[in-house]
This record gives structure tokens, C-alpha cells and sequence, in this order.
């Protein structure tokens, strides 16, 4: 056998064993692969499953390289095919040979640069093609022949900048086209000449195109998008006779050439002639000239674009509308100015929009509406005029707006609304009339008389001082006013006459001091009241007369210091009540007998010292009481008495020392209760009484130094406990034995010290346990057993000295592990070997002298490993040798001198972040890298002579941290951590100085040939040297791959026999499990057969090198 056909035997026989299928699944007549490596064909290879029933294959986040030829052959009845984000580099002639019926083909987000001709020729049911996203650049004449069904062609973010007459020939049945996000300057009028009857949607936009000529396109277009180009000149508007949407968005459009002239049609002073609008686009519905810098109009530009309904013209420079210039458009719905610059609108402006309903003049500089400019606006329903520079308006201004139902006037500089200024708006349906953001200083009777049908005015921020009688006259539909921000002083009787079916009043954040008895007597409709963030300093008795469907009550950041036992009397309805941030001292007993129905009450940020006075005791359908952030100094036995239906309470950050025995015992409903930062000491049974249903419970920042061993026993359904921040120096045998349901357990910032084997005991269910900040020193063999299901463990800052083998052995599940800022000196072998799902460790700032090689062996899903600022004077590059994910490697700050990046590289598929600073580097490459990066930047090592499947920091994410959520039932691990704010990039020459360690290729053919290496065979050369190394009596980490093969006096003909049997043993036991894990027991106990294979392995070496 030759040596090219022995390689290829070789590889395919590797890629076997490292095998792809099993990252395949099937489910009803469905192939989803995820991840797959290199062989697509085997990935395929699913042998419990009828290949001709499977309709749909998706491969995604795979590397799939080239499609072999009659790679899906075995699927004729395949109708979806799915390879995106795949690393497809190129396609074989007949790749999809045998696919009669498929129906779509999907290939985004993968790396084709060429499509070559007759590619798909087989595929005759096509209907979509999908190409978005790749890197084509060159598509041959006849690569769509044979797609005869094709109608959808994505071709979007590629690098096409030019396409051959014939490239669409053979697409008889083609309807959209989308070439979004090329590199088009210019479009041969050849290109869609065989789509002349077929196409109608066309999409060039975000390309680089100067110039258009319309009759470049087919003349069935309905839909053409040329947005986001630079476009400065269009010609033959006749060829698009069909054409229902134009988009020229984004452009720098300056001149348009018809069949029989060429002229500016943005400078009607030089203008020699008219467009006549039947020759534009007498078909056009939509038309968007939005960003296109256009400085002036022509009045007879859009003469003859009879169907037109939307019109934007949005962000230019247009200052002026000549007269007429819409008055043709007599078709149009909806017209869009704002963003230009606009400073007057004229009488003749909007002729001839009799059907026009929306018209937006926003942001503009308009300061002045001529008497009867809206006048042929009888169909107008929204008019934004918000965003410009009016003071006054005037009530001729508005004739003729007889169906508007949205009137925006806010942000102007308004001082006045003069009687009779809306008059003209009495017919006003549902509107929305908004005159916020202005300078009104003051209202006057009938201010908006004769608005009969108004429902919502709003007159928030603006300089009101004071609400005249009558204002509101005229207003009786009037559901929603607005007068927040403002700065009216008082409130009297009559303010709110007219108002009788108010639903919604807002008075939010003016400088109320007084309301007067009975201010609101006549909104007995009122549902929402907001008087929050005033002055308010007194409540009196009939304050809220005739209030009697208020539902929502708020009087936060007011100056209230007593509530009085009559206030709410007739406050029937009220079901949320914010009295919070006050200064409320006290609360009558009877202060809320009259609301029965209340269920959200806020008094948190208050003065109150007890809850004794008895004021809950009516509120029996409470649902979420807080009281944190007051003076209360204990919780007295009955003080939540018949809250039954209670389901959060909050009593954190007040002086509570004292909570007496049964003080929750009726609170059977209740889900959420924070105790936290208090004054609390002991925890007892008794306390948690009662508590049946609570899932959260919040107990950090007190002065518990007591926990009794039945303290949380009546806790069943506990899901989140936190203890931190307290003075807990000992936790009792199975403390938490009861709290099965368990999530979260927060023991930080405590004085524990040892860790008893008992002590988490049936937490089955916990992912998240934090017992950083203590004092532990001694964590006993078996006090994490049983905590199948946790995920974090944060042991940072604590005394630990040592752990033992079997420490961390049963937490499978584990995802982050911290063991920073501790004193541990030695590691054992294996104390993480059953860790399979970490995915971060760290061990920075302890004292750790030694790695051994195979501490974190096996941990092949580790994402970052942290070893900085530990002692460390020596590191094996084959300490990382089954770390394939890893993206970050700290190790700042030791005493290293030296070590191969590339040779840790080399291990991952990824592209690895180093840290090397502060250490005692020898060798004139880390140490220049270490000169020239900061301490707290990660550094990006690439090596030329390794092609690894990298993912860049951009696009990957990784579990870090996370921090359980208050509420559990958002509780999760799957949080992101920002990457290092800096990143730098280094580039390892192919001669490194590293001693004792790798010497580079120092040949330029050795160079070339190394760095040509097919993928699939680079990735096996790491396995390769490792039985060469160890067959010829050398230590892995004595050498890498680089330096074995360069070297010349590397003699590989005498290690083909292998005669020491011993040494063999050796190389099974360390390395065999890991590279035989993903092949069968047969080879694995079959001696002979491992000889083979690595006498083959050795001569891909020979061939090479």
C-alpha cells in the first residue's frame, strides 16, 4: 500500500474512533446533529433508524468542511436539509445527489467563498436556497442550473460584487431575491434579464452602489429595496411600471434621469423641465426617501403616483413644502416628515390628502400653522406635531381635523392654552390630546372647552401652579389627566368639575402641602389616585369623600407622620395602598377597618417603633405587606394574627431583636419573608412555626449566633435560605435535613469552622452553596455527600489548609468550583477527577508548590482555570492535556520560568486566553510578553503551526458565578460573565526560546509542510507523539509534538516494534482510557489490534516527516 493511500486509511480509521454519531438525534423522522467534528458521514450513520423515512437532517455549531459526494444519497425522500453555522468550506459535485424532493436547502453561516457551476443541478424540487452569511465571492455561470422549482434565493452578507449575465438563466420560477450586504457597486442591465416575468422582490440594500438604472430590473418588480447604498443618481423610472414598494433609504440621491431628460430634482431654480408621475411609478404603494440628505422638494415631483399610501421622508434636510406638491397624491394614508428642518406650515401645504390619516411633523423647527393648513385633512386621525418650537396655537389652526383621535403637542415651549383653542376638534374621537414637556404656566376656564369625546389629556411636566374652577370644562368623556410634575401648591373644592367619569388621575411630584375636604368629591369614578411625591403632611378625615371605587391609592414621599383611624373610611374598593417613605410614627388601630379588600400594603421607610397597635388585624386578604425599613424592635406573638392569606412579608433593616415564639403560626400561605439585617440571635423552631408553605427565607446580616438543630424542621418546601453576614461559628448535625427542596443555601461571612459530615444532608435538590468568608479550616471526607444536583461551591477566603481524595468526589454536577484565598498547599492527584461538568475552577491565592499532571485529567468541559498567585516553580504543559474547551488560563503571579503555550494550545479547540505576568520567566518570548502586557490583561496566543477550530472570545459564552436570584423561580446558573474589558493578541513565532522545553521547526519547508497539514491529521499528531514519547522512555511534558518531529536525531523506524511490554502497560494505564474512551471494549482488550494502529499512527508520522 502506498504511502497516500495508508494515510487516508489511517485518518478515516481516527476519525471513527473519535466518532460523531453520538452527538446525533432522532425523533420522529428528524436528524439533529449538534457539534459534529470532521466526518459528516459517519455522523449520518445511524443505524437504528430507516434512512428513507427521514424528512428534515439539521447539522448546526458542526465543522463538516467539504460535502463529499453522494453524502445524503440514502435519503431520497429528505425535504428539509439543514448545515448552518457548520464550517462548510466547499461542495462536491453531486453532494446532494439523490435529493429529488427537497424542498429547502439551508447553508448560512458557514465559510463557502466559490459556488461552482451545476453544484445543485440535481435538487430539481427546490424551492428555497439559503446561502446567507457565507463568504461567497465568485458564483460561476451554471451553479443554479438544474433549479428549475427555486423560489427563494438568499445570497445576503457575502462578498458578491459582480454576477455573470447567465448566473439567473436557469430560475425560470424565481420570486425574491435578497442580496442584502454585498459589495455591489454597479448592476449590469444583463444580470435579470431572464427574470423579467418572474421576480418581484428584490432586495440590494446595505451595498455600495453610485448609480441606479431602473431598467437594469425586471419589469414584474413589486418590491425593490436600494436602501443603505450611495446612491446619487437614478435613471429610467419607466421600467418599473409594476413596482408597489421603492426604498432608497440612506442615500445621497441628487439626480433622477427620465427617457427624455436629465436634471436635479432637488433644485427647482435650475430645473428645466417636469417628471411626470405616470412615467415614475404609477403602480408605487410605498415609497421611503428617508436619510437621503435631500435639501428641497420639486412641487411636482410626485405627479402622477396616483396608488401612493405611504410616503417617508424622514431625516433630510427638506425646510420647505412648495405648493402642490403633495396635491396629486390622492391615494396617500400616510405621510412622514419629521427629523428635517421645517419652519413653517402653510395654508396650501397638505391639498389634496383628503385620505391622508397619518402625518407626522415631529422634530421639526416649526414655529408658526397658518390659519386652515389642515383643512382637506378630513381623514386625519393622528397628527405629531411634538418636537418643535411652537409657543401659542390658535383655533383656526385645527379646522378640519374632524376624525382626529391623536393630537401630540408635547415638547414645545407653550406658556398658554387660551380659551377655545381646540374648539375646532369638537367632533374628536378616543383622542389622545398630549401638551407635556411644555412651559404652561397656567390654565384658565374653558381652557379645552368643546372637547366632548376627549379621553386622555396629558399635561405632565410643564409649570402649573394652580388648577383654576372650570378648567377642566367641556371634557365630560375625560378617562386619564396627567398632572404630574408640575408645581401646583393646593388643591381645592371644584378643581376637578367636568371630570365625572375620571378613571385616572396622576398629581405625582408637584409641591402639594394642602388638599382640601372633599377635593375630589366629584370623581366618583376615580380608580387610580396618585398624590406620591409631594409635601403632604396631613391626612384629614374627609379627604377622600365619595372615593368609593378607588382601587389604587399612592402617597409615597409624602410628609405624613400619623395615619388617623377615619382617613380611608370610604375607601371601600382600595386593593394597593403606598404609604411608604414618610415619616409615619403611628397607625390608628382602626385605620384600615373600611378596607377589607385591600391586598398590597407598603409602609416600608417609615418611623413606626411596634406593630402591636393591632392595624392589621382586618386585612384579612392581605397578599404582600412590607414593613422594612422602619424602627421596629420586635415581633409580637399576634401581631400578624388571621393574615392567612399572606404570601410576602418584608421586615428587613429595622432593630428587630426579639421575634416571639408562633409569631408567623397563621401565615400558612406565606412564600417570601425577609428577616435581614436585623438584630436577631438565635433561631429556634418555634420561630419558623407555621411556615409550611415559605420557599424564600432571608435571614443575612443579623447577629445569629444560634441556630438549634430543629430550627428550619417545619421548612419543607424551603427552596432559598440565606445566613450570611452573620456570627454562625457551628452549623448542628443535619440542621437542614427537613429542607429538601432546597436551592440555594447562603453561609458566607460567618465564623464556621469545620464542616461536619452531616451537616448538608438530604439536600438532593441544591445547586448553590456559598461558604466564602468564614473560617473553615478542615472540611470533613463526606460533608458534600449527597449533593448530586450542585452546580456552584464558593469556598473562597477561608483557612483550608488541605482536601482530601474523596472531598469533591460525589459532586457530579458541579459547574464552578472557588477555592481562592485559602492556604492550601498540596492538592491530591484526584480530589477532582469525578468532576466532569466544571466548568470553572479556581485556585488562585494560596500556596500550592506542585501541580501533578493529572489533576484536572478528565475535566474536558473546563472553560477557565485560575492558578495565579500561588507558588507554583514548575508547570507541565500536560497538565492541561484533556482541557478541550479551555478558553482562560490564569497563571500570573507564581514562580514559573518557563512553558510551551503552544503546546497547551494544541490540546484545546479553542482560542486559549493566557495570563503570564508576575512571574520569573527565563525565556526571552514571555518574558518580552510579559514586559509588554499589563498585569490584568489576557493574552491571545496563536501558533502558526496549529489550526485549531477556534471560537473567539466574541461569540463564546461561559457559566460563571451566578448568584441566586430572589425569586426562585428565576433561579438558574446560566448566567454570562463579561470578558476582560482589554485583550491582547500574540503571535508565537515558529522558533521559540524555550529551554529544556520545545525547540520550533526551524526549516522553511518544514515550516510550509507542518502548517499544511490536513485538519483532521493535525489533530491527531498530540496523540501521536504521546506514544512516541512514552515508547521510547520519555516523559510527555519533556517534549512536544514541535520538537520531536523537528528533531533530527528523532530516530522513529526503531520504535515500529515494540518489544517492552512493560512500557506498553504504562502507556494503557496512563493515557489509554482517555484515548480509548470513545472506542469499543473489543480494542481496548484486544492487544494485537493496539499494536496496529499505533504502527500506523508512526507511519503518517514517516510520511510526513
Amino acid at each position: 500500500m502506498s504511502k497516500e493511500k495508508l494515510v487516508i486509511v489511517v485518518v478515516i480509521f481516527l476519525l471513527k474512533y473519535e466518532g460523531a454519531a453520538q452527538y446525533c438525534s432522532w425523533e420522529q423522522h428528524v436528524v439533529i446533529c449538534k457539534s459534529i467534528e470532521l466526518n459528516l458521514e459517519d455522523a449520518l450513520d445511524i443505524a437504528s433508524t430507516n434512512k428513507t423515512v427521514i424528512k428534515s437532517i439539521a447539522f448546526d455549531n458542526s465543522i463538516l468542511n467539504v460535502l463529499p459526494s453522494n453524502v445524503f444519497s440514502k435519503y431520497p425522500n429528505l425535504q428539509q436539509l439543514y448545515l448552518t453555522d457548520s464550517d462548510v468550506t466547499g461542495i462536491n459535485l453531486q453532494a446532494f445527489s439523490n435529493l429529488r424532493v427537497l424542498d429547502e436547502l439551508h447553508l448560512g453561516k458557514n465559510n463557502l467563498t466559490k459556488l461552482e457551476n451545476k453544484v445543485f443541478i440535481e435538487l430539481e424540487s427546490l424551492k428555497l436556497l439559503k446561502l446567507s452569511q457565507n463568504e461567497i465571492e465568485i458564483i460561476e455561470e451554471e451553479a443554479f442550473l438544474g433549479l428549475i422549482e427555486l423560489k427563494i434565493l438568499m445570497l445576503d452578507r457575502n462578498k458578491i460584487n459582480t454576477l455573470h449575465s447567465e448566473t439567473f438563466t436557469f430560475l425560470p420560477n424565481l420570486r425574491s431575491l435578497n442580496l442584502l450586504g454585498n459589495s455591489f457597486e454597479t448592476i449590469s442591465s444583463e444580470v435579470f434579464i431572464k427574470l423579467n416575468s418572474s421576480l418581484l422582490s428584490l432586495n440590494l440594500a446595505f451595498n455600495e452602489i453610485t448609480r441606479v438604472d431602473l431598467f437594469t430590473f425586471p419589469s414584474s418588480l413589486e418590491s425593490l429595496d436600494l436602501s443603505s447604498n450611495k446612491i446619487s443618481t437614478i435613471t429610467y423610472w419607466p421600467s418599473v411600471k409594476n413596482l408597489s414598494y421603492l426604498n432608497l433609504n440612506d442615500n445621497n440621491i441628487q439626480v433622477i434621469v427620465t427617457t427624455t431628460e436629465t436634471f436635479s430634482i432637488f433644485q427647482p431654480l435650475n430645473s428645466r423641465g417636469s417628471i411626470h408621475g405616470t412615467y415614475l411609478a404609477e403602480n408605487l404603494i410605498e415609497l421611503n426617501l428617508e436619510r437621503c440628505n435631500l435639501p428641497e422638494l420639486r412641487s411636482d415631483f410626485f405627479s402622477g403616483m396616483i396608488k401612493l399610501r405611504i410616503l417617508k421622508l424622514r431625516f433630510n434636510k427638506i425646510s420647505n413644502i412648495p405648493s402642490g406638491c403633495f396635491i396629486n397624491l390622492t391615494s396617500l394614508e400616510r405621510l412622514y416628515l419629521s427629523h428635517n428642518v421645517i419652519t413653517r406650515v402653510k395654508k396650501t401645504d397638505f391639498d389634496g390628502l383628503s385620505k391622508l390619516a397619518h402625518l407626522d411633523l415631529a422634530n421639526n423647527k416649526i414655529k408658526k400653522l397658518s390659519d386652515y393648513c389642515f383643512k382637506d385633512l378630513q381623514s386625519l386621525q393622528v397628527l405629531d406635531l411634538s418636537y418643535n418650537q411652537f409657543v401659542r396655537f390658535k383655533d383656526l389652526q385645527f379646522l378640519g381635523l374632524i376624525k382626529i383621535n391623536h393630537l401630540y403637542l408635547q415638547h414645545h415651549g407653550i406658556e398658554e392654552i387660551s380659551p377655545g383653542t381646540f374648539r375646532m376638534l369638537q367632533s374628536l374621537i378616543v383622542i389622545t390630546l398630549n401638551l407635556s414637556h411644555n412651559q404652561i404656566i397656567k390654565l384658565v376656564e374653558n381652557s379645552f372647552v368643546l372637547l366632548p369625546l376627549t379621553t386622555e389629556l396629558n399635561l405632565e411636566h410643564n409649570n402649573l401652579r394652580q388648577i383654576p374652577v372650570g378648567t377642566f370644562n367641556g371634557l365630560p368623556s375625560l378617562l386619564t389627566l396627567n398632572l404630574a410634575n408640575n408645581r401646583i401648591r393646593l388643591l381645592y373644592l371644584q378643581n376637578f368639575q367636568g371630570t365625572e367619569k375620571l378613571k385616572n388621575l396622576s398629581l405625582q411630584n408637584n409641591d402639594l402641602h394642602f388638599i382640601a375636604s372633599g377635593a375630589f368629591k366629584t370623581l366618583s369614578s376615580l380608580a387610580n389616585l396618585d398624590l406620591s411625591k409631594n409635601q403632604i403632611e396631613s391626612l384629614t378625615e374627609h379627604i377622600f369623600t365619595d372615593l368609593s371605587r378607588v382601587t389604587n391609592l399612592r402617597l409615597e414621599q409624602n410628609q405624613l407622620s400619623e395615619i388617623a383611624s377615619s382617613v380611608f373610611k370610604q375607601l371601600h374598593s382600595l386593593r394597593y395602598l403606598n404609604i411608604s417613605s414618610n415619616l409615619i410614627q403611628s397607625i390608628s388601630e382602626n385605620a384600615f377597618r373600611s378596607t377589607p379588600n385591600l391586598s398590597v400594603l407598603n409602609i416600608s421607610n417609615n418611623s413606626l417603633s411596634t406593630i402591636s397597635s393591632g392595624f392589621l388585624k382586618n386585612l384579612r386578604l392581605l397578599f404582600e405587606l412590607d414593613l422594612s425599613n422602619n424602627l421596629i424592635n420586635s415581633v409580637g406573638e399576634s401581631d400578624f394574627h388571621g393574615l392567612t392569606k399572606l404570601n410576602e412579608l418584608h421586615l428587613q433593616t429595622n432593630e428587630i431583636q426579639h421575634v416571639a415564639d408562633g409569631s408567623f403560626k397563621d401565615l400558612h400561605s406565606l412564600r417570601y419573608l425577609n428577616i435581614s439585617n436585623n438584630l436577631i440571635v438565635n433561631i429556634t423552631a418555634e420561630i419558623t412555626a407555621g411556615l409550611t408553605s415559605l420557599k424564600q427565607l432571608y435571614l443575612q446580616s443579623n447577629r445569629i449566633s444560634n441556630v438549634s438543630p430543629r430550627a428550619f424542621i417545619n421548612l419543607n418546601v424551603l427552596v432559598i435560605l440565606d445566613l450570611s453576614n452573620n456570627t454562625i461559628a457551628e452549623l448542628p448535625d443535619c440542621v437542614f435535613c427537613n429542607c429538601t427542596k432546597l436551592v440555594g443555601l447562603y453561609l458566607s461571612e460567618n465564623v464556621l469552622h469545620d464542616l461536619q459530615p452531616k451537616v448538608f444532608k438530604n439536600l438532593n435538590e441544591l445547586t448553590h452553596l456559598y461558604l466564602q468568608n468564614n473560617l473553615i479550616k478542615n472540611i470533613s471526607s463526606g460533608c458534600f455527600e449527597g449533593l448530586s444536583a450542585l452546580k456552584v461551591l464558593n469556598l473562597t477566603n477561608n483557612t483550608i489548609e488541605e482536601v482530601e481524595e474523596s472531598t469533591f468526589s460525589r459532586l457530579h454536577s458541579l459547574n464552578y468550583l472557588n477555592l481562592n484565598y485559602n492556604y492550601l498547599r498540596d492538592l491530591p492527584p484526584t480530589c477532582f477527577l469525578n468532576l466532569k461538568m466544571l466548568f470553572v475552577i479556581d485556585l488562585s491565592n494560596n500556596k500550592i508548590r506542585d501541580l501533578n499532571k493529572s489533576i484536572f485529567y478528565g475535566l474536558s468541559n473546563l472553560v477557565e482555570i485560575d492558578i495565579s498567585h500561588n507558588s507554583l516553580t514548575e508547570l507541565e504543559e500536560s497538565t492541561f492535556a484533556t482541557q478541550q474547551n479551555l478558553i482562560f488560563l490564569n497563571m500570573r503571579g507564581n514562580q514559573l520560568r518557563c512553558i510551551d503555550p503552544c503546546e497547551i494550545l494544541s490540546y484545546s479547540q479553542h482560542t486559549i486566553n493566557f495570563m503570564f505576568s508576575d512571574n520569573l520567566w527565563n525565556c526571552t518570548l514571555l518574558k518580552q510578553i510579559d514586559e509588554d502586557s499589563t498585569g490584568d490583561d489576557y493574552i491571545n496566543v496563536f501558533c502558526p503551526y496549529i489550526k485549531s477550530n477556534t471560537t473567539s472570545m466574541s461569540n463564546f459564552s461561559f457559566p460563571a458565578e451566578p448568584k441566586v436570584e430572589d425569586n426562585f423561580d428565576r433561579l438558574s446558573i446560566d448566567h454570562i460573565t463579561n470578558f476582560p474589558a482589554k485583550t491582547e493578541s500574540f503571535m508565537f513565532p515558529f522558533t521559540t526560546e524555550l529551554p529544556s522545553k520545545t525547540v520550533g521547526l526551524e526549516n522553511t519547508d518544514e515550516r510550509s509542510r507542518f502548517g499544511s497539514l490536513n485538519k483532521n491529521v493535525e489533530r491527531l499528531i498530540p496523540k501521536i507523539d504521546t506514544l512516541l514519547s512514552l515508547l521510547n522512555g520519555t516523559m510527555y511534558n519533556e517534549s512536544s509534538y514541535s520538537s520531536n518531529l523537528a528533531n533530527p536525531n528523532y530516530n522513529i523506524s526503531t520504535l515500529v516494534n515494540i518489544s517492552d511490554n512493560a512500557r506498553y502497560s504504562k502507556f494503557l494505564e496512563e493515557f489509554g482510557n482517555e484515548y480509548h474512551r470513545k472506542s469499543s471494549s473489543k480494542i481496548l482488550n484486544d492487544f494485537k489490534q493496539e499494536v496496529l494502529i499505533f504502527n500506523a499512527l508512526v507511519l503518517v508520522i514517516a510520511y510526513f516527516f
